[in-house]
């Protein structure tokens, strides 16, 4: 009799034990999420020198083809310019007689691009209508804005050379001494097809 019990309990356990794998909860687990980030439109632009020293000059015409290092993450720039008169000793308070501008428009040239993507210096009306305009104490003369695309696709990162001209009139007997003026590049990112502005 007891023989059957013993046999009868592990017919039993081996019931339980046996006829079943054990049940466990997942060892591994994932998840995905997305990252996003949006890049803005940035320039930077400096001129390539603090001063641009034209020397002894004589009567008559005189430009200064002043470079800027323009850096962008757009492809096309709009650009426009600012320049004043000679003024004696830099002082735009001076009795003297500034050298004026010459009429003869400004131009802007891109390293790599142009306007349309061509190669080739690009004229800078002055504007009629430029108002008064103050730069570093100097009132200057605006000119009209153009756009220059770059031969790089995605950016323009590159050097730009703008001219600019004085006349110093022969009949003015302009007084002898150092005479100082200023000029002022402009650049800007154009609104996007479908932004405000476009």
């Amino acid at each position: 009799m007891k023989k059957t019990l013993a046999l009868v309990a592990l017919v039993g356990l081996a019931a339980v034990h046996g006829g079943s794998q054990p049940v466990y909860a997942d060892m591994y687990a994932s998840a995905v999420t997305r990252v996003h980030v949006q890049i803005n439109p940035q320039i930077a632009m400096s001129a390539n020198s603090q001063i641009w020293e034209l020397g002894s000059v004589q009567n008559g015409t005189f430009s200064v083809a002043a470079t800027w290092r323009v850096d962008a993450n757009e492809q096309y720039l709009q650009f426009c310019l600012e320049a004043s008169k000679l003024y004696k000793a830099g002082d735009p308070n001076s009795s003297v007689l500034p050298i004026p501008l010459d009429q003869t428009p400004p131009t802007i040239e891109a390293q790599h691009g142009g306007v349309g993507g061509q190669a080739g210096p690009a004229s800078l009306p002055w504007s009629a209508n430029s108002g008064e305009q103050v730069v570093n104490g100097f009132p200057v003369a605006k000119t009209q804005s153009v756009v220059l695309e770059s031969s790089d696709a995605g950016n323009f990162s590159q050097n730009v050379t703008t001219t600019v001209s004085w006349y110093l009139d022969p009949t003015a007997q302009q007084p002898t001494g150092d005479y100082y003026g200023v000029i002022k590049l402009m650049g800007l990112i154009p609104p996007q097809p479908g932004q405000p502005g476009s």
